[in-house]
């Protein structure tokens, strides 16, 4: 790698119209094509490190950055505009960076669009047949999978089954009733007998921890 200062970035799919926008916009840009590519050759000349927001092992590439005392910033293409992103914009709190990006948010595909969802922005999820609809506090996001699948990607005890349709985050619980969850925004969701004993005792222990 050359000792002149450049930016490193993270170019996946090696697309022409990418990398001219990236050589358009940025001085001196440095591509890499794979992660193994970036690990071996970024130094500490890189003025600044970009990474695909849907990037995997997130967490790898923010240490990386740290250890090298560089920023770094993440990139998506939504519906054909460039959308970047500041360390704090998808980590608000530094419990999720000592721990890792990875724990904290979930992939999930989207047509030919994949997301990257801070788990802690999700609600509940509400399942219709083959859709399932991820209501977050920033709007109600719709993905073709099963619930049964959405929960293996979460894979966190803070999302619990409540109803054959319904997945709740039991951080959003403002009261449990017999057959029905009052959210702290107001939505009320139902919990079925099958899963009343098993939301209960979680959403207690919850409760023990703080």
């Amino acid at each position: 790698m050359s000792s002149c200062s450049y930016v490193g970035i993270l170019l996946i799919e090696q697309n022409g119209t990418d990398l001219a926008f990236f050589q358009a916009h940025f001085d001196k840009p440095v591509f890499f094509y794979s992660y193994d590519q970036l690990m071996m050759y970024c130094d500490s000349h890189c003025r600044c490190l970009l990474v695909p927001l849907y990037a995997l092992n997130l967490s790898v590439f923010i240490h990386l950055a740290q250890s090298l005392r560089i920023p770094i910033g993440f990139y998506e293409q939504r519906c054909r505009e460039w959308q970047f992103y500041r360390l704090q914009d998808i980590l608000p709190h530094e419990l999720a960076l000592r721990q890792g990006v990875d724990h904290h948010m979930v992939l999930l595909k989207r047509g030919c669009e994949q997301l990257r969802i801070l788990k802690q922005d999700i609600i509940y999820i509400e399942s219709d047949k083959m859709y399932a609809y991820v209501h977050t506090a920033k709007g109600t996001l719709r993905f073709r999978m099963q619930l049964r699948e959405l929960s293996m990607r979460l894979n966190d005890k803070c999302f619990q089954r409540c109803h054959q349709s319904f997945i709740v985050n039991m951080n959003y619980i403002y009261s449990l009733k017999r057959y029905e969850i009052t959210l702290r925004n107001g939505a009320c969701i139902p919990i079925s007998k099958a899963y009343s004993k098993q939301v209960r005792s979680a959403f207690q222990q919850l409760c023990e921890v703080g």
